[in-house]
């Protein structure tokens, strides 16, 4: 099944005048094919910035991170847990904001039990994410590969400070070490270090969550819509004879 798809999908790439790619890093999985010479343009997804933006009303003196998705190894759901685990943190809570896969869960419950007896409250909460938002500090998305990762913006859109992996897409969007952290993909000792400088230091999440919600400003869908009609233009407009 994936390498019919993985084929039907080369032959669209083919047969496509223009690419839209979400991130730098689809651009570069497509550079090193021939045919889609000339026919890649980039453009970020955007936010629904009047429905998200509404800063943390966190008033629990708990600590909180959220991780939003799928629960699983793809969106190093591993890495986080593992992070926490060798931190120094003293008392914090885990939002879980997704479904746990079957195939990992197994290991999820493992980290669980361990992270459950360092003190740490660990909740899985699936369905729509806006209030686990709405009551955590700070957003962490360390997945081994992920296109974009739209969670990343509403979470900005929200006053979250982010950190994410060096594989997530939506890195993009972050001015990193303004509004958050990017970690290389795996590091769990990177991202270790910048969770404990966020618990230690609410000065600076505080100043973090304020510039989320200003960057996230630039990526309201009524202006990425623009911007993906402009640049899809000019790469049209250079095709014409």
């Amino acid at each position: 099944v994936l390498k019919k798809r993985s084929l039907r999908q080369i032959e669209e790439l083919k047969l496509a005048d223009a690419i839209w790619c979400i991130s730098s890093l689809v651009t570069k999985s497509y550079l090193k094919y021939s045919y889609t010479k000339g026919k890649l343009f980039y453009c970020p997804l955007g936010v629904d910035n009047y429905y998200y933006s509404s800063l943390s009303d966190n008033s629990s003196e708990i600590f909180t991170i959220i991780f939003v998705g799928n629960i699983n190894p793809e969106k190093g759901a591993h890495i986080l847990m593992e992070a926490l685990l060798k931190s120094d943190l003293k008392k914090c809570k885990l939002i879980f904001n997704g479904v746990i896969a079957s195939y990992f869960k197994l290991i999820f419950d493992k980290y669980y039990e361990q992270l459950i007896a360092k003190g740490y409250f660990i909740e899985v909460s699936p369905g729509p994410p806006l209030e686990n938002y709405r009551k955590s500090n700070l957003f962490i998305l360390p997945s081994v590969h992920d296109s974009f990762g739209l969670v990343v913006l509403e979470a900005m859109a929200v006053g979250l400070p982010v950190i994410v992996s060096s594989n997530v897409g939506a890195k993009d969007c972050i001015k990193d070490k303004k509004n958050g952290y990017i970690f290389n993909s795996g590091s769990v000792v990177e991202l270790k270090n910048y969770i404990e400088k966020l618990y230690h230091n609410p000065a600076i999440l505080n100043e973090m969550s304020s510039k989320s919600l200003e960057l996230s400003a630039e990526y309201q869908w009524n202006e990425i819509s623009k911007k993906l009609i402009l640049e899809s233009e000019k790469l049209l407009t250079k095709k014409t004879p």
